[in-house]
C-alpha cells in the first residue's frame, strides 16, 4: 500500500499530453497518490499560504469524485462510470522547487510522487455523459485568461486517462472509496 489509508485522497495523473510523454519518453501518463489533506474546497477562502523557496505553479485539470469502491481492476469506461457520483473541475497547485536542474525526468517525478500537495475542487457536475474532451476549459484571474484549452488536451482522452489511473491504483494495492478523486493531469499551460 502506498499509504496509510486515512490520508489518502484519490490519484492524480501527470504529463498526460502526448507531447510531454514523448520528451520524457513515457508511453502513458504518470499516476501518483493525491493526500486527502490537500483536498480545498471551491467554497473555502482561497487565501493560501504558499512553500517557502518555491514557485506557485497552477494547474486546470478535470476530475471525478467516486460514490462506489473499486477492489479490482475495471476492463471499461462504463465499468468505471458505474463507480462515479460526479465530474468535477479541479485546480491543482502542485509542491517542490521547480528550480531543478534541467532537465527533469520520469524518474524524478515518481520520486517525488509528482509534487502532489494541494488542489481545488469545484463545483459537482452530475451528467456523466458529458463529452469530456470537447469540454471548453478557461482559468481566469480578475477577468484575464491564465489558461485555455479543452479536454481532449489528455493524450488518449480523459475518460482512458481516468480508466488508466483507477487501474494503477488497484495494481500498487490501493481500493478505491467512496468520496475519493481521480484527476488525469494538466490541461493546456502549468501557470
Amino acid at each position: 500500500h502506498l499509504l496509510i489509508a486515512r490520508s489518502f485522497g484519490g490519484i492524480k495523473g501527470a504529463v498526460s499530453g502526448g507531447v510531454g510523454q514523448q520528451k520524457m519518453g513515457l508511453y502513458r501518463p504518470l499516476s501518483a497518490v493525491l493526500f486527502r489533506e490537500g483536498w480545498i474546497d471551491s467554497a473555502e477562502s482561497l487565501q493560501l499560504p504558499t512553500h517557502p523557496n518555491t514557485k506557485l505553479a497552477i494547474e486546470t485539470e478535470l476530475g471525478i469524485v467516486l460514490k462506489k469502491p473499486i477492489t479490482t481492476k475495471l476492463k471499461s469506461v462504463g465499468q468505471l462510470q458505474k463507480h462515479i457520483a460526479a465530474i468535477v473541475p479541479v485546480v491543482e497547485l502542485p509542491a517542490g522547487n521547480y528550480q531543478w536542474t534541467p532537465p527533469i525526468n520520469a524518474t524524478d517525478l515518481i520520486a517525488a510522487n509528482v509534487f502532489s500537495d494541494r488542489y481545488i475542487v469545484g463545483q459537482a457536475h452530475k451528467d456523466l455523459s458529458i463529452n469530456l474532451d470537447a469540454v471548453n476549459i478557461q482559468l481566469t484571474n480578475y477577468g484575464q485568461v491564465i489558461n485555455a484549452t479543452h479536454g481532449v488536451a489528455a493524450c488518449r482522452g480523459q475518460w482512458g486517462n481516468f480508466l488508466h489511473h483507477v487501474n494503477w491504483a488497484i495494481a500498487a494495492g490501493n481500493e478505491l472509496r467512496p468520496g475519493n478523486l481521480v484527476i488525469t493531469g494538466a490541461l493546456g499551460s502549468i501557470s
